[in-house]
């Protein structure tokens, strides 16, 4: 679920940074095809990035650790934390995406009903479809108007929709609609596909002839119906779209504004690649935890005793950090297929439910607190360097150790085809109440 949830809010967010970056610098540009690329790719650019693989970053030195959901664990019952508000957001996501399908199957079909009862005209550059509609409009090959006659002007409009493949663009805009239904951006970027459609025709048509004529015949017409997987000859602004048939002076700035444009992919892979490890490993921290089980403090060491003890433990780190590592002994803690308890994560948490007990001794002493276990997944599966990452009490320790370290074998990590090593982290709270 948490990956469901990392990879929609990722998505999410790429499009709202990629849609505010085109309203501000570039919506008022005249380079009508960059726009139109700009806007497609972006997109798809918000799709792909949440997906890409950053396991090959080095997370050797890394304190952040898969978190897994806290067990609870009572003198009487053991719950698993609930994640059932997930199960009603997931509801009314696909309960969105089913109205949205239904949306765009609707507009298709009514398409489909034009073509079917109206009266067909057949030419080498398109098909006339003339019925009782408002306006005119285009879907792929076939120009959809209320009369056989339509002046010049307008089938050349609707002719360079056909031929630069407009429809292409809103049957795409339409289907990420479907899935990100609650995103406005969508909504926004999507009209300003159609709006940038509009100049581009607007441009062309006028290149090839009278520009003042080409005016009056958009202001003879009416206004068209937008069934938003169409193009129309007056779905926009006219004034502003006579404003944008001018040509535009080529500037420093408007460079830089493409140039940036063009490297905000890269700026947003390491903005994707920091959201995975802060978010999917769920913000834990070791750097805060005991790393031993051991509590060194109820030892009696001498002033020599610990400067001994320091001289080795920083020769030791002296000498790891020098000693190159092997790829194969590496610990991942995100990689493309992540580790998997057998059955699943619900089978998981019965696992766990089912074998951890309140020690009989904490419980008459009246000691609680959350044990965070810190184990890794091998690459065949098998359960290693299970250690108390967070002390509480030597009881609550053993009892929540020596069950994660029984566990049964997981499916391992993969990344790149092969199996590897994976780290989680375990919190187990222990309530007498």
């Amino acid at each position: 679920m948490n990956a469901i949830i990392s990879n929609l809010l990722q998505i999410n967010i790429l499009i709202l940074i990629f849609g505010f970056y085109y309203l501000l610098f570039l919506k008022e540009s005249r380079a009508f095809q960059l726009n139109r690329i700009y806007l497609v790719t972006c997109v798809l650019f918000s799709f792909i990035i949440p997906f890409l693989d950053f396991s090959y970053i080095d997370v050797k030195d890394t304190q952040i650790e898969v978190l897994l959901s806290q067990i609870s664990v009572y003198v009487d019952r053991v719950e698993i934390a609930s994640h059932s508000s997930d199960n009603y957001w997931i509801y009314i996501l696909y309960s969105g995406m089913c109205v949205a399908s239904l949306v765009f199957l609707w507009n298709i079909f009514s398409l489909i009903r034009l073509v079917k009862n109206g009266k067909y005209i057949k030419t080498e550059r398109y098909r006339l479809i003339v019925s009782d509609i408002d306006g005119v409009f285009s879907f792929f090959r076939y120009i959809f108007s209320n009369m056989e006659e339509n002046e010049e002007a307008v089938i050349e409009h609707e002719l360079i929709h056909i031929n630069e493949k407009h429809s292409l663009d809103l049957i795409f805009y339409n289907i990420v609609q479907i899935f990100l239904w609650y995103n406005p951006m969508i909504y926004l970027l999507r009209n300003e596909v159609i709006i940038n459609h509009e100049y581009i025709a607007d441009r062309k048509v006028v290149s090839k002839g009278n520009k003042k004529d080409y005016i009056n015949t958009l202001l003879c017409r009416t206004f068209c119906v937008n069934m938003n997987i169409t193009n129309g000859l007056l779905q926009t602004n006219l004034k502003k779209r006579i404003e944008m048939m001018k040509n535009e002076k080529q500037t420093k700035m408007k460079s830089v504004k493409y140039l940036v444009a063009l490297s905000l992919p890269i700026f947003m892979i390491g903005i994707s690649s920091n959201f995975n490890y802060s978010f999917a490993s769920g913000f834990e921290q070791n750097e805060s935890f005991t790393t031993s089980s051991e509590n060194y403090s109820q030892k009696s060491f001498t002033d020599a005793d610990f400067s001994l003890f320091n001289m080795i433990e920083n020769k030791y780190k002296e000498f790891k950090e020098k000693a190159p590592q092997k790829e194969e002994d590496e610990v991942f803690v995100k990689v493309q297929t992540m580790p998997s308890f057998p059955g699943g994560p619900k089978a998981m948490y019965k696992y766990l439910a089912e074998n951890i007990k309140y020690p009989k001794e904490a419980a008459k002493a009246k000691i609680q607190g959350r044990v965070f276990i810190g184990f890794i997944v091998e690459k065949d599966g098998k359960i290693t360097n299970a250690k108390v990452l967070r002390p509480v009490n030597k009881y609550l320790d053993a009892e929540a150790i020596n069950v994660v370290k029984n566990m049964p074998k997981w499916y391992p990590g993969k990344r790149k085809g092969k199996n590897v090593r994976v780290k989680y982290t375990i919190p187990v709270n222990f309530r007498l109440k």
